[in-house]
């Protein structure tokens, strides 16, 4: 009986967070599009799972549960996609770059960045398809050698 009516309470706030969940997964998709749809709403509803149990031991009082539990889904959804290929540009008011930083390090840092613009980009498709040549074509033209 406990179990049921644990897993209904999953799915009470996973319908009522659905129109979140798909955004952050279409979020998700397009830092990293190699992680299946299917695949990201099974992490929200097990993040669902340990976010009411987390929520109940901490006892936490000054939040709302379905913040709280939006909060733990956002967490477990971009931890699931591969960081490493995302990089952060931060930006300072005039748009001068001031630094690029992988993801891990990005959020280690991000207190430091309040007021800049920051821009993501996914590492892969800006390497390997800019303005739609070969990398390696890129690259001997900024040698000077004729491809």
């Amino acid at each position: 009986m406990c179990d049921d009516l644990k897993e209904k309470e999953i799915e009470y706030f996973f319908s009522k967070l659905k129109p979140s969940i798909m955004s952050l997964i279409r979020k998700a998709r397009g830092f990293d599009g190699t992680v299946e749809t299917e695949d990201l709403l099974n992490e929200a509803k097990m993040a669902i799972s340990e976010g009411l149990r987390k929520f109940r031991r901490w006892r936490v009082k000054n939040i709302k549960k379905k913040n709280f539990l939006f909060w733990f889904i956002q967490r477990r959804l971009f931890q699931k996609i591969d960081a490493n290929r995302v990089v952060y540009d931060i930006l300072d008011a005039r748009g001068n770059l001031v630094a690029s930083l992988p993801a891990r390090e990005f959020f280690r840092k991000k207190g430091e960045f309040v007021g800049m613009t920051i821009k993501t980009k996914n590492v892969f498709v800006d390497i390997e398809n800019h303005n739609g040549r070969p990398a390696e074509e890129r690259l001997a033209r900024k040698e000077g050698e004729s491809v």
